[in-house]
């Protein structure tokens, strides 16, 4: 049961630094809730961005790599009408 316990302690120590430390930071935010809201609605907008910039850059690159390795330019291009992904 020493092992339980002090697991335990260990979570309980953890949520109430978590709580503590998410009350300091909302005492000492130089913004407004609704201020605060807003720029972190916009910075996962941008982040949403940026992931998808990258998602198109690494496939992009891959699909480039993988037609020269293969030596087929025409390699993973779909033509129109092809129902295949």
């Amino acid at each position: 049961m020493g092992f339980l316990t002090g697991l335990f302690k260990f979570a309980l120590g953890g949520a109430i630094g978590a709580a503590i430390g998410a009350g300091v930071a909302a005492a000492f935010a130089p913004q407004s809730g609704d201020e605060l809201k807003q720029t972190i609605n916009q910075r996962i907008e941008a982040s949403k961005q940026a992931r998808v910039e990258a998602e198109a850059a690494t496939r992009a690159a891959m699909e480039q790599e993988f037609r020269r390795m293969v030596g087929d330019e025409s390699a993973l291009r779909v033509e129109p009408g092809d129902t295949r992904p």
